[in-house]
């Protein structure tokens, strides 16, 4: 890693609140620097004459028609449910209330 300073990965798992082991830790930096490396070969590639871009098709904000069609009516949805109770369809909790 000569043009990157060496990636910190515990200071990197502080800011994402991911505990990792010792072990963890000797792997993901070793990683990293391999990714780094990697992507320092970009910097080999010859860009003369190569005109900035940030898009390359061209297409920018296409968007299509927005057309109303029919659906199914909450009664042909509900009778297909697994369980229902009135017009809702129950599901597993999402959210843990303990």
């Amino acid at each position: 890693m000569d043009v990157h300073t060496k990636i910190d990965v515990e200071v990197v798992s502080q800011l994402a609140k991911l505990p990792l082991s010792e072990a963890e830790k000797t792997k993901f930096s070793i990683q990293l620097e391999e990714i780094m490396a990697f992507v320092d070969e970009l910097s080999l590639v010859d860009t003369t004459g190569v005109n900035e871009t940030a898009q390359v098709t061209e297409k920018n904000n296409e968007k299509r028609d927005d057309i109303a069609k029919e659906s199914l009516s909450v009664g042909d949805v509900v009778v297909n449910a697994p369980q229902s109770e009135g017009s809702f369809i129950v599901t597993k909790g999402v959210f843990d209330e303990s």
